[in-house]
């Protein structure tokens, strides 16, 4: 069999996966759907449109930093956007497409690649490009599983993880298991897991940053254990990563005057990812929150680079990692730095978070600018790091997970409120609205529980 017809019908399995018990109920000819070679193996984690571009982007338009003016969402025609935007309980409505979907068929794309090399004798020939292909679809796997915690289980909570509800665990390609969401405990472990065990087998470094590699694979581990408050470990994996690669872009050698000024596939990429484009999510509709870009100095170049004003004083974000409009997902240096200082600073170590935040905004700020931040103490050197955060790391799809997982603090909880048409609309820091509700028609045709 060619690699156009394994792909075809990869690919064909893919698009008919509506939810994740049709996942279940397909039985599809192994020896169709499994490639047989590594090369072909490869092709498949090559299919970027699956494992690339087209990553959860609901939580993107749920989360604070944009806005939507009445004009706009009457025109918008994206029931999923303005379900999202107002924290409906029925989000994806009857859409078969939908960030579940989409993650789900990526779990199929991986679980074939990681079953198939099961069967292929790892040689000293072949040594290297196995290693790659079993790592990069462990990796894959992994961010699958952390992405769909982000959006369909609660917060992680060290003392509930036991008994609070995690996600369907889909560990093979095998179609005839009965679904069960494992605890969340139990999906993090996985999501760790799985990362450990890419680690070893990937290289540091990628011929293209589509492909995961070694930093890849490290940042989502720093960034995993960040959300599970184990900052020590988070420090240990964001260390390693900065101690194999730590550059970062001089923001002072961009040219402001182009739609796009931030270039894909730029030297703090490590791992190229995008988000699945919802119109809610696109200027005219969404618009950056003027506080948010209020609270850039005029010396920080973010402000030009990130955003462009309108002349009726609206604010469009221009700067995605993704050189593009679309919004960039992935990982990359800057996001390293903030974790290592925000780690060092919970763990008492401020001055040298504030040695790392130092070092990332100088890059941000005109030249001969910029003068070094300073803390008295460990707490405001916290806060002054997630302030940096939010503005540094802005549309990457990382805000959401940072107020689920701040708003345990009352020091950084925080209330989002919007106002559409005359209607108002709250979401507390206790509110069950930063758990997204699972499909109907998955908890329909698989009777798993349902997010409350």
């Amino acid at each position: 069999m060619t690699m156009k017809h394994i792909i075809a019908i990869a690919i064909a399995a893919i698009f008919l996966l509506s939810s994740c018990e049709n996942y279940l109920a397909m039985k599809p000819d192994k020896a169709l759907a499994v490639p047989n070679g590594l090369s072909d193996m490869q092709a498949l984690l090559d299919a970027t449109r699956f494992l690339n571009e087209s990553r959860p982007a609901a939580h993107m338009i749920a989360s604070d930093n944009l806005y939507i003016e009445d004009a706009d969402w009457n025109a918008l025609y994206d029931v999923t956007s303005k379900n999202a935007y107002t924290w409906q309980r029925d989000v994806f409505n009857d859409f078969d497409t939908n960030d579940w979907t989409n993650t789900y068929a990526a779990l199929l794309h991986t679980n074939v690649i990681i079953d198939g090399i099961g069967r292929v004798d790892r040689t000293l020939v072949n040594g290297m490009e196995w290693d790659a292909v079993k790592g990069g679809a462990l990796f894959h796997r992994a961010m699958a599983f952390y992405e769909l915690a982000q959006l369909f289980a609660k917060p992680y909570d060290a003392s509930a993880a036991e008994t609070d509800l995690g996600v369907v665990l889909r560990l093979e390609p095998a179609i005839d298991q009965p679904s069960v969401r494992a605890s969340l405990q139990q999906t993090y472990q996985q999501i760790v897991g799985d990362l450990k065990g890419a680690v070893p087998l990937l290289p540091i470094h990628t011929e293209y940053v589509t492909r995961p590699s070694k930093l890849a694979a490290l940042g989502l581990l720093a960034r995993t254990y960040l959300v599970m408050g184990e900052y020590g470990q988070a420090l240990e994996y964001a260390n390693e990563f900065l101690g194999l690669n730590s550059e970062l872009m001089d923001f002072n050698t961009k040219d402001v005057s182009l739609a796009n000024p931030i270039e894909q596939f730029n030297e703090e990429v490590v791992y190229h990812s995008t988000a699945f484009g919802w119109p809610g999510l696109s200027y005219p509709s969404a618009k950056v929150d003027t506080l948010l870009y209020r609270s850039y100095a005029d010396n920080d170049l973010r402000k030009t680079l990130f955003f462009e004003p309108h002349a009726s004083d609206d604010i469009e974000f221009r700067g995605s990692y993704n050189g593009a409009r679309g919004l960039f997902t992935g990982i990359a240096t800057d996001e390293l730095y903030l974790i290592r200082a925000e780690c060092r600073a919970r763990l008492g170590q401020w001055k040298e978070a504030m040695e790392d935040l130092n070092e990332l905004l100088e890059k941000r700020y005109i030249e001969g600018s910029f003068i070094d931040f300073d803390a008295a103490d460990a707490e405001e050197a916290l806060n002054i790091v997630l302030q940096e955060r939010r503005k540094e790391l802005i549309f990457r799809g990382l805000r959401w997970t940072d107020l689920r997982r701040l708003n345990n603090d009352p020091r950084f909880a925080v209330e989002i409120m919007r106002t559409v048409n005359g209607q108002a609309y709250r979401l507390s820091p206790d509110n069950g609205g930063y758990i997204f509700p699972i499909p109907l028609k998955v908890i329909e045709s698989s009777g798993i529980p349902q997010n409350k």
